[in-house]
């Protein structure tokens, strides 16, 4: 099974390296194959201050669990998407968050299921068609059937 992450679900779980987010990833990291694109590594690095004070943990713990996290994580290059997918993956986020469509071009283009915590993002695509979508909570459904 394939499964793309959006940065806010990988910000959990590295706020939260024993947490139930971060559970999901690294119990069943065998049997999934974890993608993220790779833009959220500066994405992350941009907003870290930001992350780390408002969630009152340290930048070192907070890297030290992006380090451990990203172990379990395959990192894919925008540029490897095909433009026509591109396309159709901004046609489906550009009236929700054209800024999600990356992670939506990854899922299509690798068939993928999209883990996610935005709730108006999944409930839009949903409405267009767009089934691979997945919650936490979708998640630990899907991994209890494993």
């Amino acid at each position: 099974m394939v499964v793309v992450i959006e940065a806010n679900i990988i910000i959990s779980a590295c706020l939260k390296i024993n947490g139930c987010i971060a559970k999901l990833i690294f119990n069943y990291s065998s049997n999934i194959n974890y993608i993220v694109p790779a833009f959220i590594l500066s994405e992350i690095k941009e907003n870290e201050e930001k992350i780390c004070n408002s969630n009152k943990i340290s930048k070192n713990e907070f890297n030290q669990n992006l380090l451990l996290l990203l172990t379990k994580l395959m990192l894919i290059n925008d540029d490897e998407i095909i433009d026509a997918t591109f396309k159709n993956a901004f046609e489906l986020t550009k009236s929700i968050d054209p800024n999600d469509t990356i992670y939506i071009a990854l899922a299509i283009s690798l068939d993928a299921l999209f883990w996610t915590g935005d709730l108006k993002l999944l409930r839009g695509l949903k409405r267009k068609g767009f089934q691979h979508i997945i919650t936490t909570l979708d998640f630990e459904q899907i991994l209890k059937g494993l």
